[in-house]
């Protein structure tokens, strides 16, 4: 229904709904692949926006969709920015003997 709204140009009030019910789940994702906060913020209003102008193409499950656009926005996001901006070496950090649910998340993203 909320789809149909933002596919049939209603969406101030769909779109509300939608960021609001999964914002949380595409920030995540942007957050853990940047690292970034206001790069992981660009990611999610691009991802809210490409569902605006694709809401009428979702064959299967929202939540799935939304993850699979803000990962790949966010991976791209991150290549385009080391061929910008020279990024500082930074060393791994080490590995702790258990996993923590952040890392978990990346390993699951």
């Amino acid at each position: 229904m909320l789809l149909a709204q933002l596919a049939g140009r209603q969406t101030d009030p769909a779109l509300a709904v939608l960021m609001n019910r999964y914002g949380g789940l595409v920030l995540g994702v942007a957050q853990r692949v940047l690292r970034d906060a206001h790069l992981a913020e660009d990611a999610y209003q691009a991802t809210f926006l490409l569902l605006v102008r694709k809401a009428g193409t979702v064959r299967y499950s929202l939540p799935a969709w939304l993850h699979r656009v803000a990962l790949r926005l966010s991976v791209r996001m991150k290549s385009r920015l080391k061929y910008t901006v020279a990024l500082p070496d930074t060393p791994a950090p080490q590995q702790p003997h258990h996993m923590e649910q952040t890392d978990v998340l990346g390993v699951i993203d």
